[in-house]
């Protein structure tokens, strides 16, 4: 299938899974799940900076715009902001040495800890930024901060979960 028209399959169907299934789960009324960043996460390193940037802003503001809250562009803002830094912690963490595979299947073949390692800091930027824009204020603090760690968690675990069992080829 051609790379182009299988990434934005994954995408419209991680776009469609968030609006119509995961906006309406959330854990006590606090936290969120945001599964459609597993669809920038699986994006092949290769991907130009620029691109990168567009297709954050895009992916964030359809959310926003289609999920019916308040206020809009928090995701598109989260979105581009962990883009920005995704390319620069692919290359901190990985080494020549212990990179496995080409740089089109950076998420297929590299090991679980691997995974954890790229994927929980990057969740972490999005998921603080967006609750502290949400919040824009330091009020309350505590509860800004307690749904971020319980958004962090849910997302995280729901994206693992996805990228393991789908994205991941089996080891043969």
């Amino acid at each position: 299938m051609n790379l182009l028209l299988r990434y934005t399959t994954i995408f419209v169907l991680y776009l469609v899974a968030q609006l119509l299934v995961f906006n309406n789960f959330t854990l006590w009324e606090v936290a969120s799940a945001h599964v459609f960043l597993v669809s920038l996460l699986i994006l092949p390193p290769t991907t130009p900076f620029p691109l990168l940037l567009i297709i954050g802003f895009t992916s964030g503001m359809l959310v926003d715009v289609f999920s019916g809250g308040a206020f809009k562009g928090l995701s598109a803002f989260s979105c581009v902001l962990m883009l920005s830094v995704r390319n620069a912690w692919i290359a901190a963490i990985t080494n020549k040495v212990s990179f496995r595979g080409n740089e089109e299947s950076l998420i297929r073949v590299q090991p679980i800890p691997w995974l954890i390692q790229y994927m929980l800091p990057l969740i972490i930027v999005f998921e603080l930024s967006y609750h502290l824009l949400e919040a824009f204020s330091f009020a309350h603090l505590g509860m800004t901060l307690l749904k971020t760690g319980l958004s962090i968690v849910y997302t995280f675990s729901l994206s693992f979960i996805f990228i393991v069992w789908r994205h991941q080829d089996s080891k043969r």
